[in-house]
């Protein structure tokens, strides 16, 4: 009998979970957030206790029984970073590679769960390295609800690492490493780029109308500002392919992108992934999930800390070691080294004592000769101080570029700038004005898209990690060039 693996799948409102046996779904099920609140006796139930009874509640549901557990988040839970560096040993890009989160990324390492994989490209002689990070507080909450079920998780990753993973082993697949990966749902959607089989960047797309349902116009829109940034941003790279992976619902609705975008496009149901009736992408994140095991792929994250990494990826097996032997051995070498250190004392001593007398008699320089102690301390202490002082300086610094990479993904449809400031205050705060046009047909759809874009800067983790406020300091309809706009400005502080 094949091992089996549960995958579960946690969303934003709702928790899916599939039951795998090798490549075959044995059972899947999905219940929303809302089924064990209208199950629940009490008024006010905490928030913890309601997701691990709908966790258990799919878990019963597919009949786990003691099956290893692996799990899958939101995307938007984690940071994804992409890293050009210059062709390097493995050990001197870890070394570098803390200097590149502490610069690019808006947390300090240690508050991250992290992992990373590389490729390198001998041709251009740079190393292309993929960062995958969730906060650790965040990690933690997750680990919490799982372990109040006495489950440990095997593993915990990103939904597009999951869905990647089972469509990389699709036969059709293979020989692409240099696409998209778009999943679509009626509650959420998101597009992955990757390069060299490797994730670049990922993005939420928050395209639902009023109706809380999909706008298909807007998320078209959506992809296409996608696509335009990562071929402004990554001008040397190709993609190969757009892979869209919805609900039969949508097949229609995508059927012209491919014209749109002018690139290949491959629409993929979920019954197209796995043989199974009703199943939808939701479950198919959790089937995703249970693949881990039975399908090895180039990014395989092990989050949990880098010791537990280095200590996973590292470890050695001591069953079927012949631990006698190996104890005669070991016992030679004691002998070993005990006649060598009888034979090589004395040199050893003399070469010591001559060291010794030579470090006495080395001389001291002309600056430190003509100083007395005393002042010489006074010296050392004032270096000190200094050295605390640009430390405490250095702390005080705040990098943006993170900023200005993160403007073009949170811009909405039909919004363009025209221009930005960003100044220090006395009191070292930053504040960043932006001013900008809309235009849309519509001008409902002019206020909608600059709702939007007001919302994306209050929840982007990068900007809230600078600014806690959001104000609009002017908007305004106006006409440029016959066309009838909104002309707004907006403040951050």
């Amino acid at each position: 009998m094949k091992k089996r693996t549960v995958g579960i799948y946690v969303g934003d409102s709702f928790v899916s979970a599939a039951l795998v046996e090798g490549r075959n779904l044995i059972s899947f099920s999905k219940f929303s957030l809302s089924a064990v609140e209208r199950e629940s006796k009490e008024k006010t139930v905490n928030n913890n206790i309601l997701w691990e009874a709908l966790i258990n509640k799919n878990l019963r549901e597919i009949n786990r029984g003691d099956s290893d557990v692996y799990v899958s988040l939101l995307d938007k839970e984690f940071i994804f970073r992409y890293f050009e560096m210059p062709l390097m040993r493995k050990k001197e890009i870890e070394s570098s590679l803390a200097y590149e989160i502490e610069k690019y990324i808006p947390f300090k390492i240690g508050d991250l769960v992290w992992d990373y994989s590389y490729s390198r490209a001998l041709k251009h002689k740079k190393v292309n390295l993929s960062f995958l990070g969730i906060k650790r507080s965040n990690y933690k909450k997750y680990r919490e609800l799982f372990t109040g079920l006495n489950i440990e998780p095997v593993r915990i990753e990103p939904s597009a690492i999951s869905l990647t993973r089972v469509l990389k082993s699709l036969k059709a697949f293979r020989g692409i490493r240099n696409f998209v990966l778009l999943d679509v749902s009626e509650i959420e959607s998101y597009i992955t780029f990757f390069y060299n089989d490797l994730p670049i960047f990922n993005r939420y797309l928050s395209v639902v109308s009023g109706e809380k349902e999909i706008s298909v116009n807007k998320l078209k829109e959506e992809i296409r500002l996608s696509i335009q940034y990562f071929m402004r941003e990554f001008k040397e790279y190709s993609l190969d392919k757009l892979i869209v992976l919805c609900n039969s619902g949508f097949r229609d609705a995508f059927s012209s992108l491919s014209d749109d975008l002018g690139m290949d496009i491959l629409i993929l149901s979920p019954e197209k992934v796995v043989k199974a009736e009703n199943i939808t992408v939701e479950c198919i994140k959790a089937y995703a999930a249970a693949m881990a095991y039975p399908s090895p792929a180039k990014f395989n994250p092990m989050l949990g800390g880098r010791d537990d990494i280095v200590s996973a990826r590292e470890s050695i097996s001591l069953e079927g070691f012949n631990f006698p032997l190996i104890g005669g051995v070991a016992g030679l070498g004691v002998l070993a080294c005990i006649s060598l250190s009888v034979f090589l004392g004395n040199d050893l001593s003399i070469k010591e004592y001559e060291l010794k007398k030579e470090g006495k008699q080395a001389a001291l320089s002309d600056f430190a000769r003509s100083k007395s102690l005393e002042s010489l301390k006074d010296i050392l202490t004032k270096k000190e101080d200094e050295l605390n002082e640009l430390k405490m300086e250095a702390g005080k610094r705040i990098y943006v570029s993170s900023l200005l990479t993160r403007i073009p993904v949170l811009l909405t449809s039909g919004l363009w700038l025209d221009k930005m400031h960003l100044y220090r205050s006395d009191d070292g705060r930053l504040s960043l004005a932006i001013y900008g046009y809309i235009f849309l047909p519509d001008a409902e759809e002019q206020r909608e898209s600059f709702d939007e874009f007001i919302n994306n800067l209050k929840q982007d983790d990068d900007f809230r990690r600078i600014f806690s406020r959001v104000d609009i300091v002017s908007l305004d309809k106006a006409v440029l060039k016959t066309y009838n706009v909104i002309k707004f400005g907006v403040k951050l502080d």
